[in-house]
């Protein structure tokens, strides 16, 4: 299997689901701009994070950054810098002198190619799938996050791009997962669990739901995911292998990470 070409596709669902809040949020400030091979998405969001400068592909320079991060926060906007294993390595001793700080866990960015299918799910378990007929389960599952009701909200679960699986138990909802596509990739976003039932397999099984549902729709190929350091076990359990890492950089004076 092509390594460079599963960063690539990896890359470019990241921008793809980054855009896509961005659209379906379609705030004043929202915009995007490509500065060289570096992409800077501003989705209105007051949170760095939801507004970033992905500099995830070979040949992104410091002036590129430096550029696409002087447009974010030209519009009031904190800014987050996303930079892949290469760029960090080129980069990131840069950023550090210039008011930045690095986040001290890089997301391993993880490949599973081909997408098999998966087993069954815990017997106890209903696992539902599709789009915005979700949202008020799917953010059930999630608890209290508002920000996260507005980034993944009813018009981005209702686009043709995207699908979402709640996993309930005895009628209450417990996990969740949000799938986006972008041409024969998969990217996994948003899996958790409540807290109360977790390590029972649930946060697997909807990932596994929203796998199945992708192939099943757009016969993808690959699926792509940006792990923390607790899923980093779970996915290599469904054959997820690191193929990059990706490297955040915050202004030092300002708490820009996702909630």
């Amino acid at each position: 299997m092509d390594a460079d070409r599963q960063r690539r596709l990896a890359d470019e669902n990241l921008i793809a689901a980054f855009d896509l809040v961005r659209r379906c949020l379609d705030e004043p400030r929202s915009a995007a701009r490509r500065f060289g091979s570096v992409a800077a998405i501003r989705t209105g969001i007051e949170i760095g994070f939801y507004n970033p400068v992905l500099a995830l592909g070979p040949g992104g320079s410091l002036d590129d950054v430096l550029r696409a991060i002087e447009w974010v926060e030209s519009s009031g906007l904190p800014t987050t810098a996303h930079l892949s294993a290469d760029a960090e390595h080129r980069l990131g001793a840069e950023l550090g002198r210039r008011d930045f700080v690095i986040d001290p866990w890089a997301s391993p960015v993880m490949i599973l190619e081909p997408i098999p299918p998966g087993p069954p799910g815990p017997p106890e378990l209903g696992v539902r799938v599709g789009g915005a007929e979700l949202f008020d389960d799917w953010h059930t599952a999630v608890g209290l996050s508002t920000t996260l009701r507005r980034v993944i909200g009813p018009e981005f679960m209702a686009d043709p791009t995207v699908r979402v699986a709640v996993a309930d138990l005895d009628g209450e909802p417990v996990a969740h997962a949000a799938a986006v596509r972008s041409g024969p990739a998969l990217g996994i976003y948003a899996v958790g669990t409540v807290e109360r039932y977790r390590r029972r397999g649930y946060g697997r099984a909807v990932t596994w739901a929203v796998l199945a549902a992708g192939v099943a729709a757009w016969k993808c190929e690959l699926a792509v995911l940006q792990s923390s350091e607790a899923g980093v076990p779970v996915y290599e359990s469904m054959g997820f292998a690191e193929v990059d890492r990706i490297f955040a950089f915050d202004r030092a004076t300002a708490s820009a990470g996702a909630p």
